[in-house]
């Protein structure tokens, strides 16, 4: 039995690809890095694991998860909430003076930058709900069938 001690990880390497080099005539070809075996540790797991995927160790963060989207939603529900508001007071506000643009029927003028180049807090609003609804989608793509507003 072969019992040479080495004196770390990349010596043992190193003897490893010499030894499967000397081996290429005698396993009939060539002998490429993919049948090298692997670092121990994460990558040795990897390999393992890829190739028994009943022994797998992940966690679903099963409750975490479903908090997480409990929260997202939550914080979407508040969002919409102020959203509406604004619209309200936007719609007001456009009612009581004929030069205001109506942000409600003209989604130019909602988006578009006033003379000073800045945009409506409606707009901008919105925005955020955007990017919010982006990340929520992303992360949760089934928990669209269902609509409980």
């Amino acid at each position: 039995m072969w019992n040479t001690k080495f004196s770390d990880d990349k010596d043992f390497y190193h003897c490893t690809l010499i030894f499967l080099r000397m081996m290429e005539p005698i396993l009939g070809g060539e002998i490429g890095m993919s049948n090298l075996p692997s670092v121990w540790g994460y990558p040795s797991l990897a390999d393992y694991l890829a190739t028994k995927p009943e022994a797998s160790i992940f966690s679903p963060f099963s409750a975490l998860t479903i908090r997480d989207l409990l929260y997202r939603q939550a914080e979407l529900k508040k969002l919409q909430d102020e959203h509406e508001r604004l619209e309200w007071r936007d719609y007001q506000g456009q009612r009581n003076f004929e030069d205001r643009p109506c942000y409600a029927k003209n989604w130019e003028d909602l988006s578009a930058p006033d003379e000073n180049g800045n945009s409506s807090e409606q707009w901008e609003h919105f925005q955020l709900i955007q990017e919010k609804l982006w990340a929520y989608s992303r992360f949760s793509p089934f928990f669209f069938l269902v609509d409980v507003s």
